[in-house]
């Protein structure tokens, strides 16, 4: 009978640890998608302002929506654009600059900044 119990709290075990793995297992998962997400959305922001200003004249805006806010500034320096950008998805927020050349709209500089604007 003993045998039989602890084969069973064993089983238990196994089974809620297993359980726990999976779920840690999931929730990574979300993180790296929402990573994926924030890397795609920054790309896709980057693109945008070096087409603007190569056809258009890129003016400081905001979006919003239901899970994402965006917001960026845009400053002319001498022979570079400077675009500071604040991001909230899904209440995560960041913000990070980027530095575009006036003459061939290049990425010069990308950096993350620590705190938002």
């Amino acid at each position: 009978m003993q045998i039989v119990l602890i084969i069973f709290v064993l089983f238990t075990f196994v089974l809620t640890l297993l359980y726990s793995h999976i779920a840690n297992q999931a929730h990574i998962y979300q993180n790296i998608l929402l990573l994926e997400q924030q890397k795609n959305l920054e790309i896709v922001l980057i693109h945008y302002y070096q087409k603007t200003l190569k056809d258009d004249i890129l003016l400081s805006d905001d979006y919003e929506d239901e899970y994402v806010s965006i917001r960026y500034e845009v400053e002319t320096e001498d022979t570079n654009y400077l675009i500071t950008t604040e991001i909230n998805i899904f209440n995560i927020e960041y913000s990070f600059i980027c530095e575009i050349e006036t003459e061939n709209y290049q990425v010069i500089h990308f950096e993350y900044r620590k705190e938002p604007i």
